[in-house]
């Protein structure tokens, strides 16, 4: 071997650990900002309570649907105007303001007067505040992952996918284990703990500058610029060239809001009433079990990069529709160790579920319409199985069905439409992600 092609060698080894460290930075700060979404949204859930006493008044309750129908409104518009500018004008220009606007009105609202304080004007700034949150984390989520994985090795895809739902597993950990340990829900001698994680968001802003001012634009997304694919209204095409693909993306997240409402919702619930858990102890094993899901969505993702991903959404949906209800009836009666154990069991098959589905959504969209069709299909499937509709549903069941664990048909349910949609989902598990339309 010459001098000359040692040189070239070199040259190409430089560049590849150049492009890794890259990557590697990028998935970092990918990972916190996603933690970091996740933190802030689902914080509004553990306090729902307390925020509504502190900002409306009870005896107006016309406020508080108004607040209740904005957020569930705002996920998807945002969700199609950053779908749409991260498609048109690139990913990370979209990004870099919307991790700082889904952390910003966090600390706003922790700083914000009570009703008690400035009368209704209290009620408008928290609907204000809540539906740019709202709005935003509706583009930016799938936004950050979409940004990772155009860039991340085909071969090694699934690994970062799964990184990339570790990072939101992370977010609803740490927002858990806040909460379990300043117990704002159970102090009512200091109402205002509840003002402290929400404190927090602002560190989302200091992601948002670093991810600005250090990452450039992905290299699919570039190429596609270069190529002139620029002019397109991704909302169109994508209803006009791809609908079949955006409804199968749909059922594949299906799973999402129903595992969130039905293992991280109703089980620690159950937990409650039927096997007399505290609060405080129930939101610890829901904590511990949103630890093991965030261990292993990486390895899962991993596993994908060699048998596929279609494999894996079969397996958890074999795994839910075969042993779910079995267990579910064991939860009604089990012991504190055996509840504890199947809700691990349970956490660790949602793990390998959150692990390979963006990824296999992102992967069957081409790059002018990508961003926007799997933000859409992410935020339509929550306005479907999720939200209100969702929480709906599972009353339905509790009332209309004569077992205390109905609400595991809902994830049963969701397990058949998820099997079907994977069925007819293409793999494409080491392709590249660059189109040539």
């Amino acid at each position: 071997m010459n001098t000359m092609q040692s040189n070239i060698i070199q040259i190409a080894i430089n560049k590849i650990k150049t492009h890794l460290s890259q990557l590697q930075r990028e998935s970092i700060i990918a990972i916190i900002g996603i933690a970091l979404e996740y933190y802030n949204i689902f914080l509004f859930g553990y306090l729902t309570s307390v925020i509504i006493s502190q900002f409306f008044n009870a005896s107006n309750p016309l406020l508080i649907v108004l607040a209740i129908l904005l957020s569930y409104i705002m996920g998807p518009l945002g969700a199609i105007i950053c779908g749409h500018v991260g498609d048109v004008r690139g990913r990370k220009k979209i990004l870099a303001w919307t991790i700082a606007f889904v952390s910003i009105p966090s600390f706003l609202i922790s700083i914000l007067p009570t009703y008690d304080q400035i009368g209704i004007a209290a009620s408008i700034f928290f609907i204000i505040l809540r539906s740019i949150q709202t709005m935003a984390f509706g583009g930016d989520a799938v936004g950050l992952v979409t940004f990772i994985l155009e860039d991340a090795p085909a071969r090694h895809r699934g690994l970062f996918g799964g990184f990339m739902s570790m990072g939101a597993a992370i977010g609803v950990l740490f927002s858990s284990l806040v909460i379990s340990l300043i117990d704002p829900l159970g102090d009512s001698i200091s109402p205002w703990k509840w003002r402290i994680p929400l404190s927090l968001g602002i560190f989302g802003v200091i992601a948002s500058i670093y991810f600005y001012r250090t990452f450039g634009e992905t290299e699919t997304f570039k190429h596609y610029k270069e190529k002139h694919y620029i002019k397109t209204w991704p909302l169109i095409d994508l209803f006009k060239k791809s609908k079949l693909v955006f409804l199968k993306v749909i059922g594949i997240t299906a799973l999402v809001p129903i595992i969130t409402i039905i293992i991280f919702g109703f089980v620690p619930y159950l937990g409650m009433t039927h096997l007399g858990l505290s609060p405080k102890l129930s939101m610890w094993s829901n904590t511990l079990a949103v630890g093991l899901f965030a261990i292993f969505a990486p390895f899962f993702g991993s596993l994908s990069d060699k048998i596929g991903r279609r494999p894996i959404l079969f397996g958890v949906s074999l795994i839910f529709l075969t042993l779910g209800f079995p267990l579910f009836s064991l939860l009604d009666h089990a012991t504190t160790p055996m509840f504890f154990s199947i809700q691990l069991f349970f956490a660790l098959v949602s793990s390998a579920y959150y692990g390979v589905t963006m990824t296999i959504c992102i992967e069957n969209f081409p790059t002018h319409i990508r961003y926007t069709g799997v933000a859409l299909g992410y935020y339509i499937t929550y306005a479907l199985f999720g939200g209100i509709n969702g929480l709906y549903l599972v009353k339905l069941l509790i009332k209309n069905i004569p077992i205390d664990t109905s609400p595991v048909f809902y994830l049963l349910s969701g397990s058949v439409i998820v099997f079907l949609s994977a069925l007819f989902l293409t793999e494409k598990k080491k392709q590249s992600l660059i189109d040539t339309r």
